[in-house]
């Protein structure tokens, strides 16, 4: 949750050589925390546990006090107001040909990818 606003400040101002090429060449779109609560939940949870066996164990709570997941568990239903918003903008309104996703996991390694296997179907 904290990366999102630094790298927006980052781009935004910088006037590094870098900056400026992305702020004058790209089409940079930069989707907000999702879930700020079940972030907290996380790392309320990550910190209780720091250097016990249980480090890197869920916390034993739901993630999202509505739904009953964490939000990114919708993204095949869409049936959040916040998924329907970003299927919107990606899969019908800008059909982003770099998606970059700064998803929060535990110490372990997990990898998440979207492979551009095929032309999109929409």
């Amino acid at each position: 949750g904290q990366m999102t606003p630094l790298l927006a400040y980052r781009v935004a101002t910088e006037e590094s050589e870098e900056m400026r090429k992305i702020r004058d060449d790209v089409i940079f779109l930069l989707m907000p925390m999702m879930n700020p609560d079940g972030l907290e939940i996380v790392r309320k949870w990550y910190e209780s546990q720091l250097g016990t066996p249980f480090e890197q164990t869920r916390p034993p709570e739901l993630y999202h006090h509505y739904v009953g997941h964490d939000n990114n568990r919708d993204f095949f239903m869409n049936n959040m107001p916040e998924s329907k918003a970003v299927a919107k903008v990606v899969y019908n309104e800008w059909y982003p040909q770099i998606v970059y996703n700064q998803h929060q996991t535990s110490p372990g390694y997990a990898r998440i990818v979207i492979p551009p296997y095929s032309d999109p179907v929409n």
